[in-house]
């Protein structure tokens, strides 16, 4: 079986992720964007997953007991092994078996042998399910392995790998050989090797990545900046300035530079800023199609975790714009990968001082009744509101009429804009009303999909992004002040909301001002 990761794309809360770059970890080794990996051999550290020493009563050590018909252990030739039978469909049969943990095992690949007989009407599924264990009691559960039958009712013996990372906090690993749907799956040799992948990535220095693309490497390049295609992606010089461009010809092509950066691990919000320029661009019909920086998070293993974190894009051309986007960092997260991309988009586009520093992260505010945050009165020394993060930058001011001071958004051209204030949400919630104040002034889409909005997010405890996307108030054309009033389900796990007054792909004046968020059961 082969085990993949997936670095999906994805830009802002309003576009669908894009572009799968897929890794094979089966049987060997990872292969990785860039080669500061080494894969080390080390000593399994799970000597109960043989089978081989039973007790009198023909019971694997250290393993939950087993009834000796849905599971038992069988022995062909001299060697014994775990055999699981389920005669039931929609159900699951599993033993399984506790490993304490080290506190400085950072990854695992997990290895085992699979055999799998179908005997029901649905596909029965043979997994090896992880579920870590932290001091707390509380659970992680990892499914690593999955042997899913296609064409063939039935596997021969095989063996699979997996690599994992391990949470942060894990005390003890249960190792559960599962068999969902009636069939029968063999388990043998079950293996757990900590530590087998190395993953330097680009380093933070005084707390801070910055690709200025002045500095090269032995080969010509940015240290840890993969430039695979040296006709397409080139570093350039202008006027003593050296910066990265992306050419692509052809509309049917992809373009991508991966640099894997290592976060530090007491961060939990990151602040990213660069500079783009495009020109001749062409994009794609497709919604997603442009030229863009984005972003991923990886765990240690180099899995993808967390949502889709926003990035930067272009859908058109621009002399140099500054960019700037602030993200939560998912639990567990060891890496960001910053990663200039050319989706079915045709011309130049140009990256320039791509900078990675912490950014403070975002408390949320308990919601009081009339929000007093929405109405933009309390200002601090530094004339921001409470509650809310502005850009420091005149495109994003508290502007004052006749006393009244409100929100206001302000783009010609240059890069999207919007700010977030952050919100506890009542558990006992289950459904919100939103209402707003909004005025827009010479209001004009400047290409592709396009917004005038009061943007918003539920995360969950973790600060991931959940549930489907909601009814946002918003505006398409020029409008006086109006109310509009919006009605959600809270998503279930959800502890905070996360509200973004946006421009999205328009130029104009955008004008909010008495935000308030109602709860009820």
């Amino acid at each position: 079986m082969q085990q993949l990761f997936s670095l999906g794309r994805r830009l802002s809360p309003c576009r669908a992720p894009v572009f799968l770059l897929l890794v094979g970890l089966s049987h060997s080794v990872a292969q990785t964007p860039v080669q500061a990996m080494a894969s080390l051999e080390t000593a399994n550290v799970f000597a109960d997953g043989t089978f081989e020493e039973l007790d009198a009563n023909q019971q694997p050590r250290h393993w939950s007991p087993m009834d000796g018909h849905t599971s038992s252990i069988s022995e062909e030739g001299g060697n014994h092994f775990l055999r699981l039978k389920n005669e039931q469909d929609g159900t699951t049969q599993a033993v399984f078996c506790e490993l304490p943990v080290d506190a400085t095992w950072k990854t695992l690949e997990l290895r085992v042998r699979l055999r799998l007989m179908a005997a029901g009407g649905h596909k029965p599924i043979a997994r090896l399910n992880c579920i870590f264990v932290k001091a707390d009691g509380q659970k992680v559960r990892v499914q690593s392995l999955e042997l899913l039958p296609t064409l063939a009712r039935s596997k021969p013996w095989d063996g699979y790998s997996a690599r994992i990372a391990v949470p942060r906090g894990t005390v003890s690993l249960r190792l559960q050989p599962e068999l969902v749907n009636s069939g029968q799956a063999d388990f043998d040799d079950i293996q757990v090797l900590p530590n087998t992948l190395h993953f330097a990535g680009i380093p933070l220095r005084d707390g801070i990545m910055q690709q200025d693309f002045e500095t090269r490497g032995a080969h010509g390049t940015p240290e840890g900046w993969d430039l695979s295609d040296t006709r397409r992606m080139k570093i350039l010089d202008e006027d003593g300035n050296h910066f990265l461009r992306l050419r692509n010809d052809q509309a049917k092509d992809t373009l991508e530079v991966d640099a894997i950066v290592r976060l530090d691990p007491t961060w939990k919000r990151v602040k990213l800023t660069a500079r783009l320029r495009g020109s001749a661009l062409r994009i794609g019909p497709e919604r997603t199609d442009n030229a863009r920086l984005a972003t991923v998070f990886l765990d240690e293993a180099l899995n993808r975790v967390g949502p889709w974190p926003p990035g930067f894009e272009l859908i058109k051309d621009t002399d140099w714009v500054d960019e700037t986007v602030e993200i939560n960092i998912p639990d567990n997260a060891a890496f960001i990968i910053l990663s200039p991309q050319m989706l079915h988009t045709v011309g130049e586009i140009d990256y320039d001082d791509i900078k990675l520093t912490r950014a403070d992260p975002l408390d949320p505010l308990p919601i009081r009744p009339g929000l007093p945050e929405g109405r933009f009165e309390q200002l601090n020394a530094n004339g921001q509101p409470s509650g809310w993060h502005l850009e420091d930058s005149p495109r994003t001011i508290i502007a004052a009429e006749n006393g009244n001071h409100f929100l206001r958004l302000t783009k010609a051209e240059g890069p999207d804009i919007h700010i977030e204030g952050a919100f506890q949400l009542d558990p006992q919630w289950r459904h919100l009303k939103i209402r707003v104040r909004m005025r827009a002034h010479d209001l004009k889409s400047t290409g592709g999909w396009s917004a005038a909005e009061l943007a918003y997010d539920f995360l969950d405890a973790k600060g991931d992004k959940i549930g489907p996307w909601p009814p946002m108030p918003s505006l398409t054309k020029d409008s006086d002040w109006k109310t509009i009033e919006v009605e959600t389900t809270v998503p279930a796990g959800a502890v905070s909301i996360i509200l973004k007054p946006e421009l999205v792909n328009m130029s104009g004046t955008l004008d909010f001002d008495d935000v308030q968020v109602e709860g009820r059961n």
